[in-house]
């Protein structure tokens, strides 16, 4: 006999929670609107609303959340409205801030920068997109770089 469905409604705390598990790692940027836990490895950089870097975690590249809670490894550069490092955190990044917990044991080389607003300097998940795409029609070459082989060849004709 068939189940009647369930009528609760998800918990909106964990809607959009993403796991990147252990066994994944990433080679390009990450961008999400929701919750973020790193247990893997991400070599580019993450935009999203919240992230915990877990104990396994390790990112090489640049973080843009509001809220950022490191465990594991960063190497690169934070920008969030609240950073904490955590005892197990090893981190060698620049950090700009509103506000920052470091607790005894953390690791941290870099510098530190508090700013009213961290998350503004960096380019937005939207103009992170657009440079992605732009990227993969000029397959990874600046229109720049094209642009100045296309006159050099016809100069020479």
């Amino acid at each position: 006999m068939p189940r009647p469905m369930s009528t609760s409604i998800p918990d909106p705390s964990n809607v959009g929670a993403t796991i990147i598990s252990a066994d994944l790692t990433i080679i390009g940027d990450v961008i999400s609107k929701g919750k973020v836990t790193l247990d893997g490895d991400i070599q580019g950089d993450m935009h999203c609303a919240s992230l915990v870097v877990g104990e396994n975690g390790d990112i090489k590249g640049a973080i843009v959340a509001n809220e950022v809670v490191v465990l594991g490894r960063v190497i690169g550069s934070i920008h969030g409205d609240k950073v904490r490092l955590q005892s197990t955190a090893n981190v060698q990044a620049d950090i700009f801030h509103q506000g920052i917990g470091i607790e005894m044991g953390a690791v941290f080389d870099g510098t530190l920068r508090r700013t009213e607003n961290p998350t503004a300097a960096m380019a937005t998940p939207d103009e992170v997109k657009a440079r992605m795409k732009t990227k993969s029609l000029t397959n990874g070459q600046s229109e720049k770089s094209s642009g100045a082989t296309s006159s050099q060849e016809s100069s020479s004709s």
